[in-house]
């Protein structure tokens, strides 16, 4: 999918619910964060503020820290993810309570994606949903 720049060409078949479609439609800006960079460390006992830039003020963004999934424990049940969807306000701040569900030493995935839904109106004037999401992957280390 092409975001912030170019558009996108639909075309589908015919079938029972509607006749040929043939349009295009524009996303915002690709979502990506800023001020944090792969294999930064952070420390389990403070804030983590994550910030990012483009997609629109209208997006649903989900925020998700994870444990790295090349190195997990494959013996462990106990495996922590945290997600949360959240209107785009642009930051969210995870607390050490947040954090410290993590062991120290443990890399740690965080992603942000941008969730955009435009509508496309068909021939017989009902509309279908298109969804559009971009993501942002940053691996970090927690320390304590």
């Amino acid at each position: 999918m092409n975001f912030g720049s170019g558009y996108n060409y639909i075309a589908i078949d015919s079938n029972t619910a509607f006749n040929n479609i043939n349009d295009s439609l524009a996303f915002s800006e690709p979502i990506r964060m800023i001020g944090i960079t792969r294999d930064d460390v952070i420390s389990n006992t403070d804030s983590l503020v994550i910030n990012w830039t483009g997609a629109s003020a209208a997006n649903i963004v989900k925020v998700e820290l994870s444990i790295n999934n090349s190195i997990k424990d494959s013996e462990k049940d106990d495996v922590t993810d945290l997600v949360l969807y959240i209107n785009n306000a642009g930051s969210f701040k995870f607390l050490p309570t947040d954090l410290l569900l993590f062991e120290a030493g443990v890399y740690v995935d965080i992603v942000v994606s941008a969730i955009e839904v435009q509508y496309l109106t068909v021939s017989s004037g009902k509309s279908i949903a298109v969804l559009g999401i971009s993501s942002h992957r940053i691996t970090i280390k927690l320390s304590n």
